[in-house]
C-alpha cells in the first residue's frame, strides 16, 4: 500500500517461482498489523534483492563551498 497524490496504491505481484526477501519484524503480541518500509526496500524487495545484506550509510549534512 503506498500513498500518491489522490490516492492510494496497492501492489501486487505473483512469483512463478521463488520467495520474496521479506524484512524481518520482531512482534511480542505474535500479530502484525502493519508495518512501514521505506520506498527502496519496497523497490529491493520486489526485484529479488536481499535488503539485509544492503550497507546504508548516514549523509551529512550539505555544508556548502
Amino acid at each position: 500500500l503506498h500513498m500518491e497524490y489522490g490516492g492510494l496504491v496497492i501492489y501486487h505481484m505473483r512469483l512463478e517461482h521463488g520467495h520474496f526477501h521479506l524484512p524481518v519484524i520482531n512482534t511480542e503480541e505474535g500479530r502484525i498489523k502493519a508495518i512501514e518500509t521505506f520506498w527502496n526496500d519496497l523497490v529491493m524487495m520486489v526485484q529479488g534483492m536481499d535488503g539485509s545484506k544492503v550497507r546504508r550509510y548516514k549523509r551529512s549534512g550539505f555544508h556548502g563551498l
